[in-house]
């Protein structure tokens, strides 16, 4: 056969007659690659293209496999080729539904809804996949392809699909897994997270332990807020921040336990966000009112953020401890935080004597419920 730089249409109706599948699977590489190449003046391209169009017929698989092989990156492909080989069998198609960019978006989606799971799982894992085609795979509701999807870092997966994933799938401790390794993932997304967690731990515990229900609740609910205030990591970003806590807002989640466990890990920020959400009013006004104003103004955004007055001491305490610490520049010491605001409690509440944050936040739960004695 004569060098690719002079291809003429003799070439193609000798390639036709040749019965030698080798001959031809050579030739569909060769072809292929020096087309890749993109040196090739008009005139030969289009004999290339005549060549392509009359390979992907090809009855022997080896021959549409080495082409497929060799045109599956080529950006100049014709659309026709490529559609061609990626609906053709598994051992073709699926190197080119990876890979293939001159694949559309219409294409990819209408072979995700017609075709099986391999095929699909090519496509999850492709270097870019819009959004519409990540929904199209989300929408199979297969728990192999969505993880695939889920685990490509690269793919583009909006909020409202990921909480689409979320409700498919509430019980694949797999999906869930890679879910979670998201990077940016949405706060709304890893909060319902949180929350399935929490639901799986409660069912274990009744399920293997001779625990009470009532406290299964307990330990979930510890488990949950201290994951909660983990998503912000050490962030003061205060928009990821604020997020979180509407989200916790609409969940009826952003509760006193929570607020002041997020000062015993040194979250102050998250405090600040909180007290504004809950009061309706600007953080600056509630960081006045707690810094600047005594403790007449932390007394009066405490009682419009409505928490029980009860707890009042123990939240003036945690943020005097807190306050102290950022003074020292010793914040980022977690344990010396978590031990100086439990120090703070104590003080507040002599009867407390547990050197357990836990069991000093249970007890100032309880406090919170108990009624008040009447006639005083």
């Amino acid at each position: 056969m004569k060098k690719l730089h002079q291809l003429t249409a003799e070439d193609v109706r000798r390639l036709k007659a040749d019965r030698t599948a080798r001959t031809r699977e050579w030739t569909a590489a060769k072809v292929a690659d020096q087309f890749s190449d993109g040196e090739l003046s008009d005139s030969e391209r289009e004999i290339a293209e005549a060549i392509f169009r009359f390979l992907v017929r090809d009855v022997a698989v080896k021959v549409r496999e080495a082409l497929c092989q060799h045109l599956k990156e080529c950006r100049k492909v014709p659309h026709d080729v490529a559609l061609s080989l990626a609906r053709d069998v598994e051992s073709v198609a699926l190197p080119m539904l990876q890979s293939s960019r001159v694949l559309t978006d219409e294409d990819l989606i209408e072979i995700v809804r017609s075709q099986g799971p391999a095929r699909q799982k090519a496509v999850a894992r492709r270097v870019e996949v819009s959004e519409q085609v990540s929904e199209a795979l989300i929408e199979t509701e297969d728990e192999e392809v969505v993880t695939t999807l889920v685990e490509n870092t690269t793919a583009e997966i909006g909020e409202q699909a990921m909480q689409k994933v979320v409700e498919i799938f509430p019980d694949s401790e797999v999906v869930q897994g890679v879910l979670a390794q998201r990077p940016e993932l949405p706060i709304s997304v890893a909060e319902r997270l949180v929350g399935l967690v929490s639901y799986t731990m409660r069912q274990h515990l009744i399920d293997h332990y001779d625990i009470p229900i009532d406290e299964t609740g307990d330990v979930v609910k510890q488990t949950r807020e201290r994951a909660t205030l983990g998503l912000i990591g050490t962030s003061d970003n205060l928009e990821k921040v604020r997020r979180l806590v509407r989200q916790l807002f609409a969940n009826g989640h952003l509760t006193p336990t929570i607020l002041l466990r997020s000062m015993s890990m040194g979250k102050l920020v998250f405090f600040e966000v909180a007290m504004a959400e809950l009061a309706k009013v600007p953080i600056m006004t509630v960081r006045t009112l707690l810094y600047e104003q005594g403790a007449l103004g932390f007394s009066s955004i405490f009682q419009r953020a409505g928490l029980p007055t009860l707890l009042l001491p123990a939240f003036q305490a945690a943020v005097g401890a807190i306050q102290k610490i950022e003074s020292e520049g010793t914040r980022n010491n977690h344990s010396e935080v978590s031990r100086r605001v439990l120090w703070a409690l104590r003080s507040q509440y002599p009867d407390y004597r547990s050197s357990n944050f836990e069991e000093i936040l249970d007890k100032l739960t309880q406090l919170t419920r108990t009624p008040a004695p009447v006639g005083r």
